[in-house]
């Protein structure tokens, strides 16, 4: 009994303490000791007190929060997030937003201050009712395929001129259909333009400086012009506004109203907002493993963030400033991540952008979805 006694403890030295699980439930104490009967409140706090082997058990619920995992696994002794078996394990990127007042119109007020979403990466705030997305305010309205959205188009292409001195292009086009309003109405909005027709182009994002009649001026950092011409839009160019009070004209739109720290909405059913579960997106990721290896994440859902290995992929902005051209990924090298496993994941609403002045692609290829870079 003396000697294996002996070789029991030799082999407890060896190897060290013996792998951990840390238990988490929204019902939990980030002050308790994670045990099964005393689980922490928070994926966080367990993520900040696991080590190498360690397994991070999460009971069935809602957390709003982002997990930006401090420390990594060892080659055989990974840290596991897990989900318990069967349970629904929510990781969600908004919080409540509750308090919302009739004003004119169906539209509906709640306050939400205009730095509540401080995205990192330039993608643009979400809002959803009972778990479904309500879309940004635009114009013209129609269709709700996000793939195929209604767009106007030109009458008549006027004019596009460039200041080097500002770094600012602007656009003068004419459109016949554009609905009849006072003068100067849509200063201020923001506009989508795709500068050609049938063909290739990079699409533009400006914002409105000018409205007379049928005639709208609009600026923006991007000089991109129709392929092969850049200096001219083709007259049968596409575009839509948004992201202006005066575009809210439909049912199932939103506006944040930054000026006066308000969300504005309009259900799709005009029905009073306070009977519904209203979200308004508060971050954008929910798991940051940036840099870390040997990881594993098992069985959780996402909602209205997403996940990255690499904090360093891009940031979205294709422009600084002053309008100089920025080129928001990753130069060089990789993110030293390996040996990261997800298994079982389910993610709705990874990231939303609107921004498209820059790069046509890769301003926003390396940074949006999923970004598990890395190596193994």
């Amino acid at each position: 009994m003396r000697f294996y006694l002996i070789g029991l403890l030799s082999f407890w030295f060896a190897t060290g303490v013996l792998a951990a699980t840390l238990h988490v439930s929204p019902q939990g104490n980030d002050a308790a000791d994670g045990s099964d009967q005393s689980p922490l409140k928070t994926i966080q706090e367990a993520a900040n007190r696991a080590k190498p082997g360690d397994t991070v058990l999460v009971a069935a619920g809602i957390y709003r929060e982002t997990v930006d995992v401090p420390h990594s696994g060892e080659a055989g002794k990974p840290i596991t997030f897990k989900a318990e078996p069967d349970a629904a394990v929510v990781v969600n990127g908004t919080e409540i937003v509750t308090g919302w007042k009739k004003l004119d119109d169906g539209i509906w007020a709640a306050d939400v201050p205009a730095d509540f979403y401080p995205s990192a990466f330039n993608f643009t705030t979400q809002v959803f009712a009972d778990g479904q997305l309500v879309h940004f305010a635009r114009w013209p309205n129609g269709t709700r395929d996000v793939s195929n959205p209604a767009k106007a188009s030109f009458s008549r292409f006027i004019s596009k001129t460039r200041d080097d001195n500002t770094n600012w292009t602007t656009v003068v086009f004419e459109d016949d259909r554009l609905e009849p309003k006072t003068d100067d109405y849509y200063v201020g909005a923001k506009i989508t333009v795709q500068p050609n027709y049938d063909a290739w182009s990079w699409t533009v994002t400006g914002e409105v400086i000018e409205h007379k009649g049928n005639r709208i001026t609009f600026r923006s950092r991007s000089d991109t012009g129709k392929d092969g011409k850049q200096e001219v839009y083709d007259d049968r160019s596409r575009y839509y506004l948004f992201d202006d009070a005066k575009v809210l004209e439909t049912p199932g739109e939103f506006y944040h109203d930054k000026a006066n720290g308000r969300m504005l909405v309009r259900l799709a059913d005009d029905s009073d907002p306070n009977t519904h579960t209203m979200e308004v997106r508060k971050r954008d990721m929910g798991f940051i493993l940036d840099g870390k290896s040997h990881i594993t994440l098992e069985g959780f859902e996402l909602f209205a963030c997403s996940l990255t290995t690499d904090m360093q992929a891009g940031d979205g902005h294709g422009y600084d400033e002053n309008g100089n051209t920025r080129y928001p990924w990753r130069s060089g090298g990789m993110t030293p991540s390996q040996f990261v496993t997800i298994d079982g994941l389910k993610a709705k609403y990874l990231c939303e952008f609107t921004d498209l002045s820059g790069h046509f692609f890769l301003q926003w290829g390396s940074n949006t979805g999923l970004v598990v870079a890395g190596t193994n």
